[in-house]
């Protein structure tokens, strides 16, 4: 089983993933450094050279290998923003897993894009719909909804602690 975390781009995700392995004492795995680790590619660098398709296919492949080599243990795992986007990427992520959408509003984001400038998604002027579009399928995959309203170091700290507290509820 793995604690999924989903939510948009920039929401936090990575932050939050690691402080709650590192106080629930699981191994956390961030999928979109295991993408650019396993294709020896950035992020950035496989949506310009191969397009987002290409890109979404590896993405999907790679999440079913970590899931795999990591059966039979509790692992965190933070996605992309749109790692939810294929119907078969939110079968993976809810088979049997706890899955923690990360929810904001579109100012949190707006926010953010000046310092998550490595985001392909958030260089396009159509962010936006973007956001609205994921909205459902976040809902569709989610255990656990959580409203973060600013993703602040020592806000990941309070927001790490509530979450704990429920996944640890949710997984006995």
């Amino acid at each position: 089983m793995a604690i999924i975390l989903v939510g948009f781009t920039g929401v936090g995700k990575s932050t939050i993933g690691r402080e709650i392995a590192q106080e629930l004492k699981f191994k956390f795995i961030d999928l979109d450094n295991e993408i650019e680790c396993r294709e020896r590619e950035l992020i950035k660098s496989i949506f310009s050279n191969h397009g987002e398709d290409y890109f979404r296919s590896v993405e999907i492949r790679i999440l079913k290998e970590i899931i795999g080599e990591n059966l039979g243990s509790i692992s965190v795992i933070s996605t992309g923003g749109g790692t939810i986007e294929s119907s078969e990427a939110r079968e993976v992520i809810k088979n049997g897993n706890v899955v923690v959408y990360l929810r904001c509003d579109k100012t949190l984001i707006e926010k953010r894009r000046s310092v998550l400038k490595d985001r392909p998604i958030l260089e396009r002027c159509d962010w936006e719909v973007r956001f609205e579009e994921r909205e459902k399928w976040y809902e569709s995959v989610s255990t656990i909804t959580y409203f973060v309203s600013d993703i602040l170091e020592e806000n990941a700290q309070n927001i790490t602690a509530e979450l704990t507290k429920i996944i640890k509820k949710t997984i006995k």
